[in-house]
């Protein structure tokens, strides 16, 4: 399934080539369901287990991995899959930042990965390695405790203000 993915992303362009293939655990899926009325749709994620859940601290040479490149995005998932993907996501935001590339993140919060407070906790401290957060208004009151306003827009120049962010 992994050699899939990776012919997948092949075929749109996409530099594969420092993808590290392992044979300890394997490839983190989720399911969508859509909903009919009036049932909403669900999302089942099935990570337990997955490869990169099990990832190494040090094990992406991040200066390499990134080379060449004028942006990097991460979403706010990853380091919710363990402490190692927590450390990592901090080392390639650091090592982006350091390279001159432009960072983007998605806070993309999920209760049933990590508790509020944690995610809070973690990604507070990414956020001086972020030029361009992806977020909701609920989602920036909850996780940075901004308190609740009727426009997103005041909460975005709120965030960029306070973490010193390009854009919101």
């Amino acid at each position: 399934l992994g050699e899939r993915v990776l012919d997948e992303a092949r075929s749109h362009g996409v530099d594969v080539s420092q993808v590290q293939m392992t044979e300890r655990g394997r490839l983190g899926l989720y399911f969508y369901e859509s909903g009919a009325t009036p049932r909403p749709s669900r999302v089942t994620y099935d990570r337990a287990d997955s490869s990169f859940s099990r990832l190494q601290t040090g094990s992406i040479a991040w200066e390499k991995a990134l080379a060449g490149s004028k942006y990097f995005h991460v979403s706010g998932i990853t380091p919710a899959l363990g402490e190692t993907c927590a450390i990592e996501t901090e080392r390639s935001l650091t090592t982006a930042r350091a390279l001159g590339l432009k960072t983007s993140y998605d806070l993309n919060y999920r209760a049933n990965l990590w508790s509020l407070e944690r995610a809070r906790e973690t990604q507070l401290g990414f956020m001086k390695h972020v030029n361009h957060l992806s977020s909701g208004a609920d989602l920036l009151e909850k996780l940075f405790e901004f308190a609740p306003s009727d426009h997103g827009r005041q909460l975005a120049e709120l965030a960029m203000k306070k973490f010193n962010l390009d854009s919101v």
